[in-house]
This record gives C-alpha cells, structure tokens and sequence, in this order.
C-alpha cells in the first residue's frame, strides 16, 4: 500500500507542479541562511531524499540478490557505479531500473525510479535498515501476495508501454 500511496502522491505532484526554474541546492540556500544549513545538516532530514551515493545508500545491493516472496520479485544489484533494480511489470517483464533517487536510511530506505515523462515510481522492495537488515515488500506484508494484474501491484501503474525508465 505504501508503494501505491507515495507512487499515486509523487504522480499527482510532478502533474500539479508548475515550471520552475531549475534547482539551485543547498549550498546556495546555506551562502545567506549559515546557521539554518548547519541546524539542518547534521538532522536526520538533510539525508531524508538523496541521489544514490556510496554515502546515501545503506541497503545491501552487492553481492546482487534475487528477492522473491509473496508474488513479488525483484533483485537489487550495482552495475558500472549505478544502483539498479529488476523488477516484474505488469505483463510479466523482467525489466531493470536504474534508482534515481532514496528516500531515508536509519531505519528504512525506499528506492525511486524516474520513468519517461519524469513520474517518479516507488520501487517494490525496500531496505529495513534496522536489526539484521534485510529487503522487505511492505505492500505483501500488509495486503497479501498480489498478482501483476492486482491494482495494489507495485507497477500497476505501469501497463501502457512506458516501463522503460529515464537514465539519468
């Protein structure tokens, strides 16, 4: 459910968002605000949305491995310095897609893919960073096993042909 809540969120948001001029990043904001960027810096929430870095990722991606439990498979793996995850689509594809972007890393870590057009989806398996750590699927756990023609399926989304995802 997660994966359908934040992907149905981040989709209405990049529709709604208006143009804008392009990102300016924190150094720029910290240049005028010193002690506000200092405050934030060492919080939990300035590494709460991070592109994929050795020192944003805390999940597990090497050796690669190949997670299937409750009708969900997907496997995490790096290739060429990349983060990627295969993942099955709806017509029963394997397909990989190259993570754009993580969310947290305490005691989770989603993992974003940006697909054409610029929709950010959630992929279907994240990292609980807590305890043992270990690649979870929070949709199973919390709705059962899922079929790819299930709405609640994490690429449910994904069904017209746009699967192919935007490399950065």
């Amino acid at each position: 459910m997660l994966h359908l809540v934040l992907g149905l969120a981040l989709s209405a948001a990049n529709a709604a968002a208006p143009a804008r001029a392009a990102y300016v990043g924190s150094a720029r904001c910290a240049s005028c605000h010193k002690r506000q960027a200092e405050l934030w810096r060492t919080d939990w929430h300035a590494r709460a949305l991070a592109k994929p870095s050795h020192d944003t990722v805390v999940a597990s991606f090497e050796p690669a491995l190949r997670y299937e439990r409750g009708g969900t498979r997907a496997e995490p793996f790096k290739e060429g310095g990349a983060w990627l995850m295969k993942a099955e689509i709806a017509d029963g594809g394997y397909r990989p897609f190259p993570i754009s972007w993580v969310i947290g890393g305490r005691r989770m870590q989603d993992f974003l893919a940006m697909l054409p057009g610029g929709r950010l989806q959630t992929l279907p398996i994240y990292w609980h960073a807590t305890g043992k750590g270990e690649w979870v699927d929070y949709t199973t756990l919390k709705q059962g096993s899922l079929t790819t023609q299930h709405p609640f399926f994490w690429a449910s989304f994904i069904l017209s042909g746009d699967w192919r995802p935007a490399f950065d």
